[in-house]
């Protein structure tokens, strides 16, 4: 779902809250969730791939925040 609100009438919750009166509306809105989703996954993804290679000193902590900036800025 697109908020994790309890209601008691959907369509008119899609409609005031999230601004959704059709259903091509909610198919993109949908898919904006989902991508947000997915970019935050691969974010994740990559802290813990960066935390790990700092821990065999790979990389130092500075590194890691300039890489971290870098991902975000993309």
């Amino acid at each position: 779902m697109l908020c994790g609100k309890d209601f008691t009438d959907l369509l008119k919750h899609l409609r005031l809250s999230h601004e959704i009166d059709s259903i091509e509306a909610y198919a993109l809105k949908v898919s904006e969730v989902a991508g947000m989703s997915e970019k935050r996954g691969r974010f994740s993804n990559y802290v813990q791939e960066l935390q790990a290679r700092m821990k065999k000193g790979l990389i130092t902590g500075e590194d890691y925040r300039r890489l971290i900036t870098e991902w975000k800025d993309k």
